[in-house]
C-alpha cells in the first residue's frame, strides 16, 4: 500500500461508480491500518462524499457501521468533518441513532466539539425527528441530547409498552368478532318457525336486513383479521416489526367498529322502519364514526398534543386510540422532542 501511495498518489482522491474512495472502503471494512495510512497522505480524502451514494463521506461509512476506531482516526486527522452530512440532512449522530450504534454515541457525544456546537446545530437546524428516535428504541421527553446514549437501555420498556398496547387491541378485535358471529345468528326479527319458510329470517327479503347481514359479515372479517395480525405480533421478537404491526393493527381496527355500527343501525331500521325513533341513534353513531376516522387520520398529532399535556406514553396512546373530541388540548404550543 505504501509503495502504491508513493507511485500513484493520486489514487487516493479517485472514486467508482458509488463515489467511493479507498477511504470508504477502508471504514466500511474496518481496515483501520490502511485508513491511517491513507489519512497521512492526503488527509482531505476524508472530506470527499459519494455523489452517488447519499454525499456520504467516510467518516459517515465509519459510523454507520459502527467502527469506532476509526471514527477516531478520521476525527483526529479532520476534527471538522463531522459537520458534513448525508441524504436527508443527517451528521453523524443522526446515523449513529438511525443504526444503533451505541459505542459511537457514547464516543461523539462527551467530545468538547460536539457536547456545544454539535448539540446546538442539532437542537436549532436538524433535530432527530420524532419517529427516528422511536424507531430507534428510544423514548420522549429526554431534557438533553447526550441521555440519547441510552436508547439501548430502554428498548426493554418499549417492547413492553408496544405489546401492552397490542393486547388492548386484541381485546378489541376479539370482542368485536364475538358480538358480530352471535348477530349473525340471532338476526333482527327472527326466523320463522313454521311453513314453507320454516327456519328463513322473517325480514330476508328487506334492504335494511341484507345491508345488516353485509356489514355483520364484514365487521366480523376484519376484526378476525386484526386478531391474526396480533399473531405475527407474538412470534417476532423485532421491536421494529412489533411497532409496525402495531401499528397496521390501529390503522385498521376502524374497519370493523364502523362496520359494526353500521350493521346495528341497518339491523335496527329493518325492526322499527320508524325514522323518527331512528334519529337518537344515527346522530350518536354518526357522530362516534366521524370522531373514529378523524382520530385515525390524524392519529399523531393527537399523540403530540397529548404529549404537550404532560400525559405519559401509555395516556398517548390511550388518547390517540379513543380520540381527539374528547382531548380539547392546546396546540398553540408545539411540542420539540429536544430542549
Amino acid at each position: 500500500m505504501k509503495l502504491i501511495l508513493e507511485k500513484l498518489p493520486d489514487l487516493i482522491k479517485d472514486v467508482d461508480k458509488f463515489g467511493w474512495t479507498a477511504l470508504h472502503y477502508a471504514a466500511k471494512f474496518n481496515h483501520q491500518e490502511i485508513a491511517r495510512l491513507l489519512l497521512s497522505a492526503d488527509r482531505f480524502t476524508a472530506y470527499v462524499a459519494a455523489k452517488n451514494d447519499d454525499s456520504k463521506t467516510a467518516l459517515h461509512i465509519a459510523v454507520i457501521h459502527g467502527h469506532v476506531v476509526l471514527v477516531q482516526e478520521i476525527l483526529s486527522h479532520c476534527p471538522d468533518c463531522w459537520v458534513q452530512i448525508a441524504g436527508k440532512s443527517q451528521n453523524i449522530l443522526h446515523l449513529a441513532v438511525k443504526h444503533e450504534k451505541g459505542e459511537v454515541l457514547e464516543f461523539v457525544l462527551p467530545n468538547s466539539w460536539a457536547s456545544g456546537s454539535l448539540t446546538k446545530r442539532i437542537m436549532m437546524e436538524t433535530a432527530l425527528s420524532t419517529y427516528e428516535l422511536e424507531q430507534a428504541g428510544g423514548t420522549r421527553g429526554y431534557q438533553n441530547v447526550a441521555t440519547v446514549k441510552n436508547i439501548q437501555a430502554s428498548k426493554a420498556d418499549e417492547v413492553e409498552r408496544v405489546e401492552r398496547l397490542a393486547g388492548h387491541y386484541l381485546i378489541v378485535a376479539t370482542q368485536i368478532a364475538t358480538v358480530t358471529f352471535a348477530a349473525g345468528f340471532t338476526v333482527p326479527g327472527g326466523y320463522y318457525s313454521d311453513g314453507p319458510h320454516k327456519g328463513m329470517a322473517v325480514l330476508g327479503k328487506k334492504a335494511a336486513f341484507i345491508t345488516f347481514v353485509i356489514s355483520d359479515s364484514l365487521a366480523m372479517i376484519a376484526s378476525i383479521g386484526a386478531v391474526l395480525e396480533h399473531l405475527k405480533l407474538v412470534q417476532s421478537k423485532n421491536y421494529r416489526f412489533k411497532l409496525f404491526v402495531v401499528r397496521r393493527i390501529r390503522m385498521t381496527m376502524f374497519q370493523p367498529v364502523i362496520l359494526m355500527i353500521m350493521a346495528f343501525l341497518t339491523g335496527l331500521y329493518a325492526v322499527l322502519q320508524n325514522f323518527a325513533v331512528m334519529i337518537v341513534p344515527c346522530v350518536l353513531s354518526a357522530w362516534l364514526s366521524v370522531d373514529i376516522c378523524w382520530t385515525f387520520c390524524r392519529r399523531r398529532e393527537v399523540r403530540e398534543r397529548a404529549y404537550t399535556a404532560g400525559f405519559k406514553d401509555s395516556e398517548a396512546d390511550h388518547f390517540a386510540f379513543i380520540g381527539p373530541f374528547i382531548l380539547p388540548l392546546d396546540l398553540t404550543k408545539p411540542r420539540t422532542l429536544l430542549c
